[in-house]
């Protein structure tokens, strides 16, 4: 009866061992995306068999997330075996490649963001056709370009402080809108192209789920949908200084403020 109990515990082990090696083999970001939604930048950097499942490790904006995949199905957390956590023994082993994944992660971004500076600083009477208003100071000690979106709140966050400090700050700022966000943000970027609203309309501009169109800012979205492609900004907020000495990709407010001082 032992024998028989051991030979098929063993039976099952290898089995569940033989799925594990099928199911990492198939394995990749596509599969993962077929069961959730992963950010772009999502990179899986470790699988290995993991008592009958595969462990999967995805870094996500330099952040190591743990997964426990079956056939159809993905779990997210840490697996504790034998009053041992196995996702901690997982990580620490890769804790010197998850370092280097993100050192050269970022070394990629800073590349790509000097990139874009120089693309903008090339071209920076497009950026100056595309400005659909300006405020802040008559006598600027800085100009900057904002590009941004009606639909993104952080962008809107960004350009309140801008607004409420501008003056003082001796900031002029030149905004484009470009609507990256769906139909609701192109609908409000239309609405404030083709109404020629400034700053203060264009943050308390309303949603009232009618469908907005007009030639200009058609012709205007499909002139930046090709520009910003060129640039490889997929991305708002995005501030440009004017003579090209610096950018902010994102709505990282205490950087900006850290280029304007």
């Amino acid at each position: 009866m032992r024998k028989t109990v051991i030979f098929i515990f063993m039976y099952f082990s290898l089995i569940l061992n033989l799925n594990a090696g099928e199911i990492c083999s198939q394995i990749d970001m596509k599969w993962l995306e077929n069961h959730a939604p992963f950010p772009e930048n999502a990179k899986i950097i470790s699988k290995k068999d993991q008592f009958g499942l595969c462990e999967v490790v995805v870094l996500i904006n330099d952040n190591p997330l743990p997964l426990y995949c079956g056939k159809d199905f993905f779990i997210s957390g840490r697996m504790f075996s034998e009053k041992e956590v196995v996702t901690a023994k997982t990580m620490d082993s890769l804790s010197k490649e998850i370092e280097g994944v993100k050192i050269s992660q970022k070394d990629k971004e800073k590349e790509e963001a000097d990139k874009r500076l120089l693309f903008f600083k090339e071209n920076i009477d497009k950026l100056k056709e595309f400005t659909a208003f300006e405020f802040g100071s008559q006598n600027p000690v800085s100009t900057i370009f904002v590009v941004t979106d009606p639909g993104c709140s952080h962008c809107k966050h960004l350009l309140y402080w801008l607004r409420d400090n501008s003056i003082e700050r001796k900031i002029k700022i030149k905004t484009i809108i470009f609507p990256l966000m769906g139909d609701l943000s192109r609908d409000k970027a239309s609405k404030t192209i083709c109404g020629n609203l400034g700053i203060n309309e264009y943050l308390e501009i309303k949603d009232d789920s009618k469908p907005y169109i007009c030639e200009k800012s058609e012709n205007l979205f499909e002139k930046q949908e090709a520009f910003f492609k060129s640039a490889d900004l997929r991305f708002v907020p995005y501030i440009f200084e004017e003579s090209g000495k610096w950018s902010v990709e994102g709505s990282d407010l205490s950087e900006l403020k850290k280029k304007l001082n």
